[in-house]
């Protein structure tokens, strides 16, 4: 993923997804709810996911509350933990119409 002028651009199987940077806020508190939704669908803990990608579990806990935007490691690790893939959950983000 790339910061290229005013768009965060991912690059996918010859495919480009660009985000408006303003967007970004909305990106990564939709990120954050995913996958804190895929880890309570997975039945697993704070303290179970902390350990599987190897943060904190009050490190966790302040990214699912939203108290601090996760720096991209922490997203990468998550998702690792997960079993998901970061561009995946970029572009179901894409998919959301846009509020009026």
């Amino acid at each position: 993923m790339l910061l290229f002028g005013h768009h965060l651009i991912d690059y996918q199987d010859e495919t480009c997804l660009w985000v408006k940077v303003q967007d970004a806020d909305n990106l990564s508190g939709y990120i954050v709810a995913s996958l804190r939704d895929l880890r309570v669908r997975k039945e697993l803990s704070q303290v179970a996911l902390a350990e599987r990608a190897g943060i904190s579990r009050s490190g966790l806990g302040h990214i699912e509350s939203l108290r601090v935007t996760p720096s991209l490691t922490s997203v990468l690790r998550m998702c690792a933990a997960l079993e998901v893939d970061l561009a995946d959950l970029i572009s179901d983000y894409r998919k959301i119409p846009p509020e009026s």
